[in-house]
This record gives C-alpha cells, structure tokens and sequence, in this order.
C-alpha cells in the first residue's frame, strides 16, 4: 500500500523531528533495514485493519462506522 507524496513526507518530517529530540527513538531510525515506505505502508495498513474491523454496512449496503466510533468536540469558545 502506498501513500500521497504529502502523507509520505508528513510522515518522515515527524519522524525526524522525533529522532532529534528523544536519544531512545533516534537509533531505531537509522537502522538499516527501516524505510519510510514500510512506514507508511505499515500505518496505512493499521488503519485498514481498524476500518474492516469496525466497519458496518448500511441497508444500501454501503460500509460506515457506527455511531460509538465517532466523537463529538466541545464547541470552541470565542
């Protein structure tokens, strides 16, 4: 599975902002056989899985999420 161009970069930005900051995550970043395609294939397919998993189909028969996995935010205060 692959992500926009966007998502990609999106991604390694975090990550390297993240390895610059916390001395424990940094190492397992520069291992060899990491890639920021793996990364993001593995994130793409996590929420694939939690989708499927989740997901319930309509009497239409089209597939949406019940009502539980939603949640609603405070109205923000001006």
């Amino acid at each position: 599975m692959k992500g926009t161009e966007h998502f990609t970069r999106t991604i390694a930005e975090y990550l390297n902002q993240r390895a610059m900051t916390d001395p424990l995550f940094a190492p397992n970043l520069m291992k060899p056989k990491k890639s920021i395609e793996e990364c993001v294939t593995y994130i793409l397919n996590q929420v694939q899985k939690c989708w499927k998993s989740r997901a319930r189909l309509t009497p239409e028969g089209k597939a949406t999420l019940p009502p539980e996995n939603f949640f609603i935010l405070p109205p923000l205060k001006s």
